[in-house]
């Protein structure tokens, strides 16, 4: 009997050491700042920078934030609407986020990529489109029920930047 009795209270302090350690690394402050690898190097932008994009999509009813994130090593800064990391953080509501705005990320390259016309890509049965424009790239996932008003907003704001960057439409 005094084996069973010491069996039980060893197990209950193991459960109960191991529910601490437990706690104890969730309970570690979560980063602000994506890891190393995934990290925007940030730097000069042309002929479009995150400034002018920012400003362009609330314009147009997108709230563009600096992302810190990019995955894309060509990439040198990021915007989007949903952010996972930095002081804007704020993935906790990006399900209203979308409904509201679409989920926007816009790329930023070093120098003109693209041509000097709005360009949009979206494929039969993909939910998201596409949307290129001299050194920008930007993905949207349209909200349900404001999918085409998402669209044409950002396609405005592309078009705006257009007109901004003083290069003509190529033909």
């Amino acid at each position: 009997m005094r084996r069973t009795g010491e069996a039980i209270v060893l197990a209950v302090t193991v459960s109960l050491i191991a529910a601490l350690l437990l706690t104890a690394c969730n309970d570690v402050p979560k980063s602000d700042a994506p890891p190393p690898n995934e990290r925007c190097p940030g730097g000069k932008t042309q002929p479009l920078d995150v400034q002018t994009v920012v400003a362009a999509g609330r314009r147009h009813g997108i709230t563009f934030y600096s992302d810190p994130q990019c995955d894309d090593p060509d990439v040198v800064s990021q915007v989007a609407n949903i952010l996972l990391y930095g002081p804007h953080t704020n993935s906790q509501h990006g399900g209203e986020i979308q409904e509201r705005e679409g989920d926007v990320t816009c790329l930023l390259r070093a120098r003109k990529t693209f041509s000097a016309n709005v360009q949009r890509i979206h494929y039969p049965g993909d939910q998201e489109t596409e949307f290129r424009l001299l050194n920008l790239e930007c993905f949207i996932f349209p909200g349900a029920e404001k999918g085409d008003d998402q669209l044409r907003r950002l396609r405005d704001v592309l078009n705006d930047l257009l007109a901004e960057s003083g290069y003509a439409p190529e033909p």
